[in-house]
């Protein structure tokens, strides 16, 4: 795969209603998926409308604004890759419990993870997060799950705009 960039922060996924006009004249409602590095929900919003009216594409309403699970986003830039994969990892770890008797025990632990991967297919998002996010880990992991999303694009922070400028 191409190159890998990581980028950790806090995210929102939100789904944006538009108002769209066909080739018959007829007005639509369109609902679009976009991840959004904000710090809270109003932030994020902010951040979507004024992406959005900037490429003048007025937002009719901000539906289902959550901060998702993941805290990664593996950035490529191969052109190629148009779709985000949320890549679910389950890494096994082994504790150490305290008993009542004073004694300790080890338990096992499986802790989840999870990223959002920018790739061109199932086997390219699994494959860049063994060999880019957990290629120098020591840690015993699986790829628990890879599912498409329906993201269409990243915001990051101070990036879309200013691209558009240059």
């Amino acid at each position: 795969m191409a190159n890998l960039r990581n980028r950790s922060g806090f995210w929102m996924e939100a789904t944006l209603v538009f108002s769209e006009t066909n080739e018959k004249g007829i007005s639509k409602e369109v609902k679009e998926r976009y991840a959004v590095e904000a710090a809270s929900f109003i932030d994020g919003e902010k951040k979507l409308r004024d992406e959005h009216n900037y490429a003048n594409r007025p937002i009719k309403r901000v539906d289902g604004m959550v901060r998702p699970k993941y805290g990664t986003i593996c950035f490529t830039d191969d052109a190629t890759a148009e779709s985000f994969y949320k890549v679910k990892v389950v890494i096994t770890e082994e504790i150490e419990v305290k008993t009542r008797k004073g004694g300790v025990r080890t338990k096992t632990k499986a802790v989840s993870h999870f990223h959002l991967v920018q790739a061109p297919s199932v086997e390219a998002a699994r494959k860049a997060v063994v060999d880019e996010v957990y290629k120098n880990s020591n840690a015993d992991y699986e790829i628990a799950d890879v599912v498409k999303t329906r993201i269409l694009d990243v915001l990051e922070n101070d990036k879309h705009l200013k691209q558009k400028e240059d």
